[in-house]
């Protein structure tokens, strides 16, 4: 009997793992987005210095020499090594492990493997600014836990600055030595990126919000809009809004 139920618990232990690992759709397998291989080609498909430096500009006013910004989803690190760039101490924290030894190969900064949904990952009061671009917020399925978090570790009067999109439009089709095509829900967006022959799939899991929504929740955490700023284009519908901590 005992050892029915340790070969049941072992299977059990197997099928969860392989859960996490992949998802397969109309024969098509999904791996689940950001590991090492789909770390290799991100930058390849979203990463834009004219987007970024974008981003940057709507809060530059408000840095000094003595800020201490702290970037959520910081991906590939480009933003912390672009406000280190201007002189200003940032770190970044990113849910993905692969993401953070690829930002600390390319970058000499500090990036943090971690939760942004767990409020004992800093003290209080640690940062003047606190930053999340490229639809990381959409990753967050309990954002009224971010929003209290950043409230937290920000210092008294310290920004918020976030991304926010009307829809999800992330990545795009792309041609030349890389491929790629994507659909997407409400709740899911898988992307499938072809090179040298190869094709390798992966699924993210999002949870996107109106943006009437994601405003009541920053104010219910004890934040007032500063300032709205719609991205460049090509990028429509799409704002980054610098919140205040009052």
């Amino acid at each position: 009997m005992i050892q029915t139920l340790v070969l049941i618990g072992v299977i059990l232990a197997i099928l969860a793992t392989f859960s996490r690992k992949k998802y397969t759709s109309n024969q098509v397998t999904y791996l689940p987005a950001y590991t090492s291989s789909h770390v290799e080609d991100y930058d390849t498909i979203t990463y834009d210095s004219i987007r970024t430096n974008a981003e940057l500009a709507c809060f530059a006013s408000t840095l000094s020499t003595h800020s201490k910004v702290l970037d959520v989803g910081s991906g590939t690190g480009h933003h912390v090594h672009a406000l280190h760039q201007k002189g200003v101490q940032a770190i970044g924290i990113d849910k993905s492990t692969e993401m953070v030894l690829n930002s600390k190969k390319k970058y000499p900064h500090i990036y943090i493997q971690g939760d942004a949904l767990n409020m004992s990952t800093f003290p209080s009061e640690s940062f003047s600014h606190i930053t999340c671009f490229y639809y990381t917020l959409y990753y967050l399925k309990h954002k009224n836990t971010f929003f209290q978090n950043a409230y937290h570790w920000l210092t008294p009067g310290g920004f918020l600055v976030l991304h926010v999109s009307k829809k999800w439009d992330y990545g795009s089709t792309l041609t030349g030595t890389l491929h790629y095509t994507s659909t997407h829900t409400n709740r899911t967006h898988r992307e499938c990126i072809t090179k040298k022959g190869t094709t390798k799939c992966y699924e993210h899991i999002i949870y996107m919000e109106s943006e009437e929504r994601i405003v009541e929740m920053a104010k219910r955490a004890g934040f007032i809009v500063q300032s709205i700023y719609p991205y460049v284009l090509p990028y429509k519908y799409q704002n980054v809004y610098v919140f205040r901590r009052v």
